[in-house]
């Protein structure tokens, strides 16, 4: 296994762990917990209060769509999306084609620059 493989296998494995913690030691209820004493039981019963709804909320989404703030989030997600898919497409040809130059001594020279070899 090389390191670049090791990175990924370690942050899934953190991810699984997390996960089966999660559903370990969560409940929706604090009567269900199996880690809580009797007297917290007893402390957040008697000073929980739980609020009442009478009707479901609805959320405004042609609002929330149709306002100026999203619309204009929505753009510059665009803009950022489309001008990252043209460098990472056209970077290389534009390298090879117009630098005249080998896109691995290219990235060879980038990474001990940033290295410091």
């Amino acid at each position: 296994m090389t390191p670049p493989q090791t990175v990924f296998y370690t942050a899934g494995l953190c991810g699984l762990t997390w996960c089966l913690l999660w559903f370990l030691l969560t409940t929706d209820d604090p009567e269900g917990h199996p880690c809580i004493s009797k007297r917290e039981l007893e402390h957040i019963t008697q000073n929980r209060v739980k609020p009442e709804r009478k009707e479901s909320l609805k959320i405004p989404f042609l609002s929330i769509m149709s306002s100026r703030a999203i619309l204009v989030l929505l753009l510059c997600s665009l803009a950022n999306d489309y001008g990252l898919y043209v460098l990472l497409t056209e970077g290389p040809n534009f390298i090879a084609n117009v630098l005249h130059k080998e896109l691995t001594t290219v990235t060879i020279r980038a990474f001990r620059r940033r290295s410091g070899r």
